[in-house]
């Protein structure tokens, strides 16, 4: 499973699938769409004219009224994406919630201390950075999962105030990486040792190139044999070096990949 994880976008399962098949089926939004863009005739001349409006938020800006049949198209369509938007996020915050439940072991424990979490000025202000963090990603994504699990270790550390900074801090970092890098991260545990040429500093830091040879061990590791796959890992590796959450250091032979002190803080919020 943590090989489709690190390759790239998760996989949704047959029942993910069926769950947002069925939302699309019953929803009369998108045939509604079709059904009053049928109504709204267009001439040639103003089909032309479309390729002037660079933008929707042109279009709103400019006034849509003014359009004509052209503006009432762009109204309906803005509605529409709009009316989706809300339920999509909905869909994704649900998501997230339900992994966060599957995660803990308590229910009746686990909502009191979610409320206390919410209700908490320091702890809102965490959950809407995890909600803004989730906006932009499919529903489907990784990211989800890592989330659920950053939720639950942060609701469960009981001290929002007195962590607010740091946690504040770390989310702002995981924000930056993708979902395959943060895997990497909480999979620490399985990097492999690795055997490189490699020119290192007098603390013995290796500052020479050595992702590729950490790429092609941590593979074999995880079972990943997908070229494309293998490639995303290499990418996600130099991407946390970039980040400078990944460093090596030779240990007088093999070299060991670790994380730097913000990889680790990373990592505590990681951690299943």
């Amino acid at each position: 499973m943590l090989s489709n994880y690190i390759g790239g976008l998760h996989t949704m399962s047959k029942n993910e699938l069926d769950k947002i098949k069925e939302f699309n089926e019953n929803s009369n939004r998108d045939k509604s769409l079709r059904t009053r863009l049928d109504n709204i005739s267009l001439s040639d001349e103003e089909l032309t004219g479309i390729t002037k409006y660079q933008s929707v938020k042109f279009l709103k800006e400019k006034g849509l009224p003014l359009l004509g049949p052209l503006g009432e198209a762009a109204s309906i369509i803005i509605g529409w994406n709009d009316e989706m938007n809300d339920e999509m996020e909905k869909m994704k915050e649900k998501k997230l919630l339900l992994q966060y439940f599957e995660k803990t072991d308590e229910q009746t424990g686990t909502v009191d201390k979610l409320t206390n979490f919410v209700t908490d000025p320091y702890g809102f202000t965490i959950f809407n950075k995890i909600l803004s963090i989730l906006k932009d990603t499919p529903p489907d994504s990784d990211l989800a999962d890592h989330l659920s699990t950053v939720l639950k270790n942060v609701v469960n550390s009981d001290e929002f105030e007195l962590l607010f900074e740091s946690q504040k801090y770390v989310l702002t970092q995981i924000e930056k990486l993708t979902p395959q890098a943060l895997t990497i991260i909480s999979d620490v545990n399985s990097w492999p040792l690795i055997k490189v040429n490699a020119s290192t500093s007098y603390t013995k830091k290796v500052t020479s190139d050595y992702h590729e040879e950490f790429t092609k061990e941590y593979c074999m590791v995880k079972n990943i044999i997908d070229e494309s796959k293998i490639k995303r890992v290499e990418h996600s590796i130099r991407e946390l070096q970039k980040e400078g959450l990944l460093e090596a250091y030779d240990k007088d032979g093999p070299i060991e990949c670790r994380l730097t002190s913000i990889g680790k803080e990373i990592y505590q919020y990681l951690k299943n």
